[in-house]
């Protein structure tokens, strides 16, 4: 066994815990919003707790998955053919419940998850786990249709109008509006002087 098996493992336990935790806080957080068109159940408190539980679920999952998958975990010597955690010489293995501690403490260059690994995985579990949401959601909840408050734009739409119904609506208002909003943003007498102050100001440095 090489450090690539072991990366390879490691990369694909994270890229999961980094998708169901991802799925589970967007659950949380539309909740909280009474973004009701996100939700995968109709009542915001039991959508809550499921998203609770995913969100603990997938880090569970990192953390316990040695007790059922192969790898470096052991802190059996006997037998030893890879290096593992704290730069040791283990067997190749499932870990006893004794062993997770450390089980996930493996150096970078052994095979363990690196930063640049951590900055390309956490994003594609956490796009895949918005891609699910809109999908699922947009499933569930395609009979709602209700209107939104004024504007018509964001994710307020959401609120009352399911994803797919809430985009044109979103993309008609932004439209009409957009000129008007760029000139609101570039006027001097604005609080905190818009965007032509911010310009302006940068331009001096």
């Amino acid at each position: 066994m090489t450090p690539d098996d072991v990366a390879e493992i490691f990369a694909r336990d994270y890229l999961i815990a980094a998708y169901v935790s991802s799925l589970g806080a967007l659950q949380v957080g539309a909740s909280f919003g009474g973004l009701r068109a996100l939700l995968f159940l109709p009542w915001a408190t039991p959508a809550r707790i499921f998203g609770v539980a995913l969100f603990l679920g997938g880090l569970a999952y990192f953390f316990l998955a040695p007790l059922w998958s192969q790898g470096p975990w052991s802190n059996d010597p006997e037998g030893a053919e890879v290096r593992g955690a704290e730069g040791r010489m283990v067997r190749w293995g499932k870990a006893g419940w004794s062993d997770l501690p450390r089980a996930r403490n493996i150096n970078d260059i052994d095979g363990g998850l690196s930063g640049t690994g951590q900055a390309l995985w956490f994003p594609a579990g956490a796009g895949g786990a918005l891609l699910t949401t809109l999908v699922i959601a947009s499933i569930v909840n395609r009979k709602i249709a209700g209107s939104s408050t004024p504007p018509l734009d964001g994710f307020e739409a959401l609120r009352s109008r399911s994803w797919p119904r809430a985009v044109p609506a979103s993309l008609r208002h932004w439209r009409a509006a957009w000129r008007g909003e760029l000139k609101r943003q570039f006027d001097d007498d604005r609080e905190w002087a818009g965007l032509r102050r911010l310009v302006n100001w940068q331009r001096k440095r």
